[in-house]
């Protein structure tokens, strides 16, 4: 499906690389064993998405007209359903009130430098690409790159974060009797800026994909709260 690039591209992020060592190599430090990657790229978090629209589809988001407390309630209610405890944080908040360009988020603090480069490079490849074929490139990019087993695991949340909204918003989104809607480029973007820099502040104990689910759920909720998505 091909995604309608007409939303000016605001937010971004991600990154990894996996590698083998042959057995004749000297033995591997502890800090290059942090570095071993599987060659599977999971879409755990992406097949469990079911869960978190029966959460979103009974929400009525934005009756307060206050974005934060909208945003508040709306991660109150993931968090309460999916046994969860992501936290809103002040990024949010200018994310909601700034929808500004992604070197401003770098500027900010918001995303790396890192995320930086490999978010541009998938909003260049949404300009001229299917969503679908950028995403297949957003995959090949994240893994030629040597990140830790901890950025990896943060960028392929991401790449299933961006999978979710595609599939969320194709499927009519918000906005009830609309069912052929694809996300636009401006909000993949700001919902993968979202997503990463959540994701690189937040702990969960709880196992399984459910806090990643949780913290796609509040990026489709500022979305929809702030940033005008389809």
């Amino acid at each position: 499906m091909d995604i309608r690039v007409n939303s000016i591209l605001t937010l971004l992020t991600i990154g990894f690389l996996s590698f083998s060592c042959s057995k004749k190599d000297k033995a591997t430090t502890e800090e290059e064993n942090n570095y071993l990657k599987s060659e599977s790229f999971s879409t755990e978090v992406y097949d469990n998405r079911d869960a978190l629209y029966a959460t979103l589809n009974d929400m009525n988001l934005g009756e307060t007209g206050d974005n934060h407390a909208d945003l508040v309630h709306a991660v109150s209610v993931i968090n309460e359903d999916l046994g969860t405890n992501i936290e809103v944080y002040s990024f949010d908040d200018y994310m909601m009130d700034n929808p500004v360009s992604l070197d401003e988020y770098l500027s900010e603090g918001i995303i790396s430098d890192m995320d930086h480069d490999i978010i541009l490079g998938f909003q260049q490849n949404l300009e001229i690409h299917s969503f679908d074929e950028a995403i297949d490139l957003l995959i090949e990019d994240i893994e030629s790159r040597q990140l830790s087993t901890e950025e990896f695991e943060k960028y392929t949340k991401m790449v299933n974060a961006l999978m979710i909204a595609e599939d969320f918003y194709n499927n009519g989104g918000w906005q009830s009797g609309k069912t052929a809607a694809s996300i636009s480029a401006g909000c993949a973007v700001a919902l993968a800026s979202n997503a990463v820099a959540t994701l690189s502040l937040s702990s969960c104990a709880v196992p399984g994909p459910w806090c990643a689910v949780a913290v796609v759920g509040k990026g489709l909720s500022l979305a929809g709260v702030a940033l005008s998505c389809p």
